[in-house]
């Protein structure tokens, strides 16, 4: 392998002008050594795992107070070592699609349209799922869920029997909820069976919190739902 030239590309008295200056150029943090004289930093591309052929490099030298930055090779980013995640494009696309609204099996269709011959399904799934955590919006008002959740606490008098109440909340943040929602009418289905059947459901809320339904069911296997509860986790 041949040797590298370097050659003077930036001088300056602040370390915070270096900082700018180099994510200017795109690069981060290669290796860092002292000296007696100061530290060198060494820098390359940001995208060195994604371009094999980019082999620029920056090295930052202090000296006496004084800043000097080198430069080696340019920036080359034309070839792009194979992966089996989705390109960087077409991620940005299904972030996109993700953020305004579309659901799954709307971005599957779309992305099958400009890419025909893509079979990424679990990997759009994991773009979409790891977008909407990142953009996971927070309550409101905490305030206000705590509000109406003690208003609903009392159970209604017998001659009310579809009036919702709440016998059982905890609502402390996004990540801290759980909110039991029934009414006396669903109540009443426990005695067809003592077997309890839970399932989750998700992306029904504007926060896309879990909703529980849990119910029972007859002999006649007919299902009969007891309540539901809004839940931050299905852990």
């Amino acid at each position: 392998m041949s040797r590298r030239t370097w050659h003077e590309y930036f001088s300056s008295t602040s370390e915070t002008d270096i900082e700018s200056f180099t994510k200017e150029n795109k690069v981060s943090t290669y290796r860092t050594e002292h000296f007696q004289a100061g530290k060198t930093t060494t820098y390359r591309c940001t995208e060195y795992r994604k371009c094999p052929l980019c082999l620029f490099q920056l090295k930052s030298k202090e000296s006496n107070n004084k800043f000097t930055v080198f430069k080696s090779e340019s920036h080359n980013h034309d070839q792009r070592n194979d992966t089996s995640r989705l390109k960087s494009p077409i991620r940005d696309t299904v972030r996109q699609m993700s953020d305004k609204g579309m659901i799954q099996t709307q971005i599957r269709k779309a992305v099958s349209v400009t890419h025909p011959s893509l079979t990424v399904d679990t990997k759009i799934k994991n773009i979409v799922q790891y977008s909407r955590l990142k953009t996971l919006k927070s309550i409101i008002s905490i305030d206000d869920l705590q509000i109406w959740c003690n208003q609903y606490l009392n159970c209604p008098s017998p001659d009310k029997l579809h009036d919702v109440f709440v016998p059982y909340y905890e609502a402390i943040d996004i990540n801290h909820i759980f909110i039991c929602i029934t009414t006396r009418q669903l109540l009443s289905a426990c005695k067809y069976s003592s077997t309890l059947a839970i399932d989750c459901t998700y992306k029904i809320t504007y926060n896309e919190l879990p909703l529980l339904v849990f119910g029972t069911s007859d002999l006649n296997r007919h299902f009969h739902p007891l309540g539901l509860c809004l839940i931050s986790t299905d852990e």
